[in-house]
């Protein structure tokens, strides 16, 4: 595996879910309707845990901004175990299994050392739902 297709898939996967978690209420290019739609639908009954969701995928972001190579996205992504399992703790109830899921492939590429759902599209895609939900969010 190529280091820096890893590092892109990355960075353009986690990037949405912390620009959607901005003040900035304009949908992104990767939104759908059916991401709007789950907006509408998933906001948790308390606004701390949007908020934590939201600032969860925020650091997530942060760290992932400097994988270069897949030893470097498996010590990050092995530090941001505990941030992952807040995120997931605190997704909204419409997308607690794509922030699962999301949750899953990154262990299952660290057990296996094989980040394939982070090139491939997999990764973008759920986080497409993650981010929809922050939209508008206040961090």
């Amino acid at each position: 595996m190529q280091a820096r297709p890893l590092a892109i898939a990355a960075i353009a996967a986690l990037t949405l879910i912390s620009a959607a978690c901005s003040d900035d209420n304009e949908a992104t290019s990767a939104s759908s309707s059916t991401s709007a739609s789950l907006v509408a639908t998933s906001a948790p009954s308390d606004a701390g845990e949007l908020e934590a969701f939201c600032a969860a995928g925020g650091d997530i972001n942060s760290a992932t901004a400097t994988i270069d190579s897949t030893e470097a996205a498996t010590t990050i992504f092995t530090d941001l175990q505990p941030t992952i399992e807040k995120m997931v703790a605190a997704a909204p109830t419409d997308l607690a299994d794509e922030a699962q899921a999301f949750a899953d492939h990154v262990d299952g590429a660290l057990s296996s050392g094989d980040f394939t759902a982070f090139e491939d599209g997999t990764v973008d895609a759920l986080v497409a739902d993650l981010e929809a939900a922050c939209s508008g969010a206040d961090q």
